[in-house]
């Protein structure tokens, strides 16, 4: 993925990891990022992405979030087998 101005990019491998980059990368002001625009998953060079728009709470800043997904999504997620 080229970079772009306001959108920070990620490879994740769980969506986990989502939420908690968001939680916890602050804005350049301090602040904390708010999730304003909800999740849409897009497509970017091939690859999934969920796609995440959020304000900081401190000063009003946007920013989009954008994770590659590819990893994991559409795999069927694995389970033990009981004998």
């Amino acid at each position: 993925m080229e970079p772009e101005p306001g959108i920070l990019d990620f490879k994740v491998y769980d969506v986990a990891t989502e939420s908690w980059l968001i939680a916890n990368l602050p804005c350049t002001c301090g602040g904390h990022w708010v999730n304003s625009g909800g999740q849409q998953l897009v497509d970017v060079d091939g690859r999934p992405c969920d796609q995440m728009d959020a304000t900081c709470g401190a000063c009003g800043s946007e920013m989009r979030f954008r994770f590659d997904v590819s990893a994991f999504f559409g795999h069927k997620e694995k389970t033990a087998a009981w004998i």
